[in-house]
């Protein structure tokens, strides 16, 4: 048969009415009755059996109408009390024709569906006590792999069943029995084996999302009709999805034949509302689960998927902070090292997203790590995602199924998976491989050998040998933790790369407001210095007596300025020391170790303009004394004291205190020269906030000079370009 009919007999298979297949296991019987007068109206079963009553003699009679029995009466006044919905409840214990039974009942399509199955408990704990015995177990383990195998030791202990396998759904569908427990070893193992996804149908599976445990005693029974066929209440079949004792489809008891499994049980594993996988038990010999013990089971797999869904949630914590930790390690030198550091650290990179290859193009070099494409390859990968602009994380576990849509042929050299990340720069990326699944996956049986019968329903596969299968052309899916993990890599990077270009940008602007500054102050400082040398040169030619003397006068005068400027220089033009100010002037007055000159207080660093201006008032006031005040004789002693202080203002001030003593005695002046003009007057309209007092005291000259705080680089090491100067 073609492929296309064997889809359509899937599809077909997948619209089995598995719910309402009306007819039960004849293990039991089913009433359905109508809740207000508990009238009979369907019935399935061997009634005379347990009832002494054929089905047409119940049907259309409610359980009151039945006869004497106390066990009817006490069922009949228990069931008016009983509250019911649409899972099953346990009822009864009910003692019939020399039988007990278990009762239970459950609503569905407005009708009240009882069920009565024989009780054959064996000597075991009540059930409660059984649960909490088998969850305390669950508990103990300390990982997923060991509560896997502790439930599936727990449910065969529990069922005595031959193989008791937890089998899981894998996120393409397919199944994997990922922990077993046999109760010998002649018991064939299936530990490990994959079932494709057919083998259990969407409609079974969302069967199993509702109802939480199935139950065949005997795959060999022969179905038992609902009579009548439909509920009166609908008109359509009587839908069983909760019943204990619904029928099963014949295409998977033909499946469990053909493994040799004459009895099965299911209970599903369910984590936040998804079906995560099944407890499958399978045994060699019809086998009954008497209710009470489904229910025990039922609670413990409820019990269990909470405890598994915290260890997965666990599990999946830990690997994100082992990424997390691997991230960190390598991003730490991102600031010293730049992106490199995903060159010297590929290796762990590779871990993070569970890869085996690692593969990274930055600013035009490309270097790989692990296994990875070949150069050919890579070059056909890297064209097509630059052709894609890639802007998003990429990943597909089929890369060249991706390239052959656009046309391109990718020989992928045993590579299916490709997690492809941009970087910041364009053309810029860090690329993770995964290798096809030529590690085989063990397939239990061929999948491919399902084959339509003579009337069209899809048979289970004859052999269940372990058959393997290449997925040629595939990988593994990307797990989502690993997509957050190279999410968050990005994220990383791409916020280096902000910064790196933020820190660009203003260190850009930075270096043009200095630029501007600095032009601006060498524009005022030219300026100033022009405007010194125009007012040098007019009032020394006033005060000058002859040529000879103006010419020595401007020339001291332009030295002075030309120390200052050279202890600028030596600066970069940051600052000038007080002290070394006030040294290089006195110089020439006062040689180094003369003691007729105190220098003290503290010394400060000025603004150039400040130190300029210092500069040619100290100048004056050297030769001053050197022409008539203690600098005259030997004897003659000259202080000089810095100190902050604040003045009638309460503003900070720097305050030098200029003291002659033991020179001639002091006349004061009758006219005002040069020299004090420069004092009194153009100092302060070079120095904004300063000023002199200059006072002609009989023992010798005191000048007091303040310094606005304004003047003074807090400093030395920075330019001091920000001060009006």
């Amino acid at each position: 048969m073609s492929t296309v009919d064997i889809s359509k007999t899937i599809a077909d298979c997948e619209r089995e009415p598995i719910r309402t297949p009306g007819s039960i296991q004849p293990h039991g019987v089913l009433l359905a009755l109508l809740p207000q007068d508990l009238k009979v109206v369907q019935v399935a079963g061997d009634t005379q059996a347990i009832f002494g009553h054929s089905q047409q003699h119940l049907l259309g009679r409610s359980l009151r109408e039945l006869g004497g029995s106390p066990a009817l009466l006490q069922l009949t006044t228990q069931l008016n009390t009983a509250q019911f919905g649409a899972r099953p409840v346990f009822v009864s214990h009910l003692r019939l024709q020399e039988f007990t039974f278990d009762v239970s009942g459950h609503l569905s399509e407005g009708l009240l569906v009882l069920e009565f199955e024989p009780r054959r408990a064996p000597d075991r704990p009540e059930p409660m006590e059984l649960v909490q015995r088998m969850a305390s177990a669950v508990r103990s383990t300390v990982s997923v792999a060991e509560l896997l195998h502790c439930m599936a030791s727990e449910v065969q202990r529990a069922t005595g069943c031959d193989r008791v396998m937890i089998y899981r759904f894998d996120p393409d569908g397919h199944g994997h029995v990922a922990a077993e427990k046999r109760s010998g070893d002649n018991i064939e193992s299936f530990l490990d084996l994959h079932y494709p996804a057919s083998d259990i149908p969407m409609q079974a599976r969302a069967l199993y999302l509702r109802n939480w445990i199935r139950c065949i005693p005997d795959i060999d029974y022969a179905p038992l009709p609902i009579v009548p066929a439909d509920n009166p209440l609908t008109g359509r079949p009587l839908d069983l999805t909760f019943s204990a004792l619904r029928s099963v489809s014949p295409v998977h008891l033909e499946y469990l034949a053909q493994m040799g499994v004459a009895a099965s049980m299911s209970v599903s594993i369910i984590l936040g509302g998804t079906l995560w996988g099944l407890i499958a038990c399978h045994h060699y010999a019809p086998h009954f689960i008497d209710c009470s013990l489904r229910s025990a089971l039922e609670l413990f797999a409820q019990v269990s998927s909470l405890q598994l869904a915290t260890r997965l949630e666990l599990d999946r914590g830990q690997r994100n902070a082992a990424r997390r930790s691997i991230q960190d390690a390598s991003l730490a030198d991102l600031q010293e090292v730049g992106l490199s550091v995903l060159r010297r650290d590929a290796h762990r990179l590779i871990e993070v997203v569970g890869a085996q290859g690692m593969v990274m193009r930055i600013d035009g070099a490309t270097f790989s790590h692990g296994h990875t494409l070949d150069e050919t390859a890579l070059a056909t990968l890297l064209q097509w995602l630059d052709a894609r602009r890639l802007k998003t994380i990429l990943a597909t576990d089929r890369i060249a199924d991706l390239l052959k849509a656009d046309g391109i042929s990718l020989h992928a050299n045993g590579i299916a998976g490709v997690l492809a990340m941009p970087l910041a720069n364009v053309r810029d990326y860090a690329i993770w491989f995964l290798p096809e699944l030529t590690t085989t996956v063990t397939w239990a049986g061929n999948p491919n050998e399902s084959r339509p019968n003579a009337d069209g329903r899809l048979t289970p596969r004859t052999s269940f040998a372990a058959w393997s299968e290449a997925m040629a052309g595939r990988s593994r899916p990307w797990e989502q933790d690993e997509l957050d993990a190279a999410g968050r890599l990005r994220s990383a990077l791409l916020e280096f790369a902000f910064l790196q270009i933020e820190e660009a940008a203003r260190e850009r602007e930075s270096v043009q407001k200095r630029q501007e500054l600095i032009m601006a102050e060498l524009d005022h400082r030219v300026k100033n210095i022009l405007a010194t040398i125009q007012s040098l040169v007019r009032f020394s030619s006033k005060s000058a007596e002859s040529l000879s003397s103006f010419t020595k006068g401007l020339e001291h005068r332009l030295v002075s300025m030309a120390r200052a400027h050279d202890l600028l220089n030596s600066s970069r033009w940051t600052g000038a020391s007080l002290h070394r100010v006030i040294a290089e002037e006195l110089a020439a007055f006062c040689p180094s170790g003369a003691d007729n000159l105190q220098l003290s207080g503290e010394d400060i660093s000025l603004t150039p303009s400040a130190a300029q201006s210092l500069s040619l008032l100290l100048h004056e006031l050297a030769t001053n004394a050197s022409k008539y005040g203690c600098l005259v004789v030997p004897e003659g002693r000259l202080s000089i004291r810095t100190e902050r202080v604040l003045n009638d203002s309460g503003i900070s001030l720097i305050r030098l205190e200029w003291l002659e003593r033991n020179g001639p005695a002091v006349v004061k002046p009758t006219r005002r020269g040069f020299g004090r003009l420069l004092l009194e007057t153009v100092y302060e309209h070079d120095v904004s906030g300063g000023g002199v007092s200059l006072h002609f005291e009989p023992l010798g000259v005191r000048c007091q000079i303040d310094l606005p705080a304004d003047r003074i680089v807090t400093n030395p090491d920075q330019q001091a370009v920000s001060h009006n100067v």
